[in-house]
């Protein structure tokens, strides 16, 4: 039986989430699904927040005082980029790996 794509993904999670099915042996564990999951939802609001911010143009604005603070997606940036990282690393997979391309989990290329 499949296991289906959570509904709501952008394009990029759906691509981490059936590629990380087809080159890892997750099955039906459903602790490992929820790590999946929980990464691929990470990775969609990291990239919304990421582009929210570009739309604003900086993570710095000038508060009602005219003191600089940091930008509130900032924050969500930093969470989101965590979340994915330490549910990536409770499915033993490298974020960096995954970006260059390789589809073996735990091996590098060679040559890197």
């Amino acid at each position: 039986m499949k296991i289906k794509t959570p509904q709501g993904l952008s394009a990029e999670a759906k691509h981490l989430w059936t590629r990380t099915l087809a080159a890892w042996p997750i099955g039906k564990e459903a602790t490992l699904l929820v790590c999946l999951r929980n990464a691929c939802f990470s990775l969609d609001r990291l990239r919304a927040a990421e582009a929210a911010l570009a739309k604003h143009g900086s993570g710095i604005y000038l508060d009602r005082f005219g003191l600089p603070k940091q930008h509130p997606l900032c924050l969500v940036i930093r969470d989101s980029t965590k979340q994915l990282h330490d549910a990536l690393r409770m499915l033993s997979l490298d974020w960096e790996q995954l970006n260059r391309g390789n589809d073996e989990p735990g091996e590098d290329q060679e040559g890197d």
